[in-house]
């Protein structure tokens, strides 16, 4: 049986137990100090001790029955990251475990990547359909209750899309980015609590105990779902959460390691429990080159402006450039005027990468798809920087009872990236990873009163009579005498 074996490779990058990428099923929890300079102690009975708190982070992989219906031909994969609002910040997540996420998005949502098989002849819109289905299928119907998730058309991989010359070479995926709070319903799958009665989280949680600890804070989800055949996935998942309790290191399910230490060098010191063996590697450090980002919508109406400030906290070298890379996911109800973007870009207020060449503005928000626009602009050595860049709002449907509603844009994700003259042709970006994710933006639209519908309509049409009138009358004499003529004209008979 053949096993995705590109997709058991992508996670516990950091993790010194091997076998949780391999496909036998098995999976490893490793135990971090949450902060850098905060230790782990083991007892005799493998109780495991905070001296602040304990970060978890789980690799496992398995098989996944398909229940409902076979696995679509067009889809070679599906990527699903969630990313919860973050109360308690962690060093150890921000300097290490970050950076080597295999969908390194840091705004707080539910981000979906669909990546098209190669040789599927489908259409977009089923594809779309398909993908739907499958997530409905995977997560549950509180996931997608009633309509087709309408994904925007973007780079699988946009960093690089963005500063290669030879953008063709790179596919492009079906990406959606949705806000935590407007899928209440919806449940993140987890090990560590049964949290939902969709497929996949019975699959997690007929496999593994929900007693290893009592309450952990969900940081980062990242689950990779493939086809071995038509009616069997393959599911590899990465969880990261944070405890303040002391965990009893003792179940079967699942292999465990210990980091009792991380040193200034970056040297990671670990106990791997079943053969009590003491070990240590060198793990890379990432020190981010921007902090203290905010996202923010200023103005009033449906044409507004997205800022986003942040502040240059290492300094670049004298031969170095820097420039940061925003890539701004746009819901159904928002909108980019790409011509009024292109013209920005001509005035040197950044360099656009889009996707589309045209977006249809007066599309209302019903019948719209997501899309995904970057911007690329050079920072600053030092000091506040702020990029700012028009955002626009459909009409929605109207409503009964409501004068408003929320029109919610999920925070952009930001990379970094250094080039010398040297390095000038490197592609390499840093992602940008805050302490606490970037929480969606909320902006209150305006919508019709449909208690109002037969007064506009009469009114409306009033209006449109008297116009066409006074349009007539305003023509001269005989411009009106050579109108008349031209729509009385009559068919000539033999």
């Amino acid at each position: 049986m053949h096993r995705p074996a590109a997709l058991l490779a992508v996670l516990g990058l950091l993790a010194p137990l091997t076998h949780a990428t391999q496909g036998d099923g098995s999976s490893s929890l490793m135990l971090w100090p949450s902060s850098v300079d905060a230790k782990l102690s083991i007892s005799d009975a493998n109780v495991v001790t905070p001296t602040a708190a304990i970060m978890g982070v789980l690799d496992a992989s398995l098989e996944l029955a398909l229940e409902a219906a076979p696995w679509p031909a067009a889809i070679a994969s599906v990527d699903i990251a969630f990313v919860p609002s973050v109360s308690a910040p962690s060093s150890t997540w921000v300097e290490y475990l970050a950076q080597e996420q295999a969908m390194p998005v840091s705004s707080e949502g539910i981000h979906v990547r669909v990546t098209p098989a190669a040789a599927s002849t489908a259409t977009s819109l089923e594809i779309q359909g398909n993908a739907t289905a499958l997530l409905t299928h995977l997560l549950g119907t509180a996931f997608a209750p009633t309509t087709t998730y309408r994904f925007a058309n973007a780079s699988c991989d946009l960093p690089a899309y963005a500063t290669n010359a030879s953008r063709a070479s790179i596919p492009f995926c079906y990406v959606a980015s949705r806000d935590v709070l407007a899928l209440p319903d919806a449940s993140t799958p987890s090990f560590f609590a049964a949290t939902g009665a969709s497929p996949l989280q019975r699959a997690l949680s007929s496999r593994f105990p929900t007693a290893i600890v009592a309450a952990w804070t969900h940081i980062f989800t990242h689950v990779i779902v493939a086809p071995i055949d038509r009616t069997l996935a393959q599911v590899v998942l990465r969880q990261v959460a944070e405890t303040a309790d002391a965990i009893s290191a003792t179940t079967r399910d699942v292999r465990i390691a210990i980091v009792e230490s991380i040193d200034a060098n970056g040297r990671v010191s670990f106990l791997e429990l079943e053969g009590q063996d003491r070990n240590s590697y060198v793990a890379p450090r990432t020190v981010s080159r921007v902090s203290g980002v905010e996202a923010s919508i200023v103005g009033h109406g449906f044409h507004q402006t997205m800022a986003i400030d942040m502040t240059v906290a290492v300094a670049p070298k004298a031969d170095e450039t820097c420039a940061v890379l925003v890539v701004q996911p746009l819901p159904q109800t928002a909108y980019a005027d790409m011509d009024e973007l292109r013209r920005l870009e001509r005035f040197g207020v950044f360099e656009l990468v889009a996707f589309s060449k045209h977006i249809e503005i007066e599309r209302p928000a019903a019948i719209s798809t997501e899309h995904v626009v970057a911007f690329v602009a050079s920072l600053p050595p030092t000091g506040r920087f702020r990029l700012e860049y028009p955002v626009h709002f459909r009409y929605q449907s109207p409503a009964k009872d409501l004068l408003y509603r929320p029109s919610v844009v999920v925070a952009p994700s930001l990379y970094v990236r250094c080039t010398t003259d040297v390095t000038a042709s490197a592609t390499e970006w840093t992602s940008v990873v805050s302490p606490l994710a970037q929480p969606a933006v909320s902006v209150e639209i305006p919508v019709g009163n449909l208690s109002d519908g037969r007064v506009v309509t009469s009114v409306t049409l009033f209006v449109s009579i008297v116009g066409c009138l006074l349009l007539y009358k305003s023509f001269p004499s005989t411009a009106r005498s050579t109108l008349k003529q031209a729509t009385s004209w009559r068919p000539k008979h033999d």
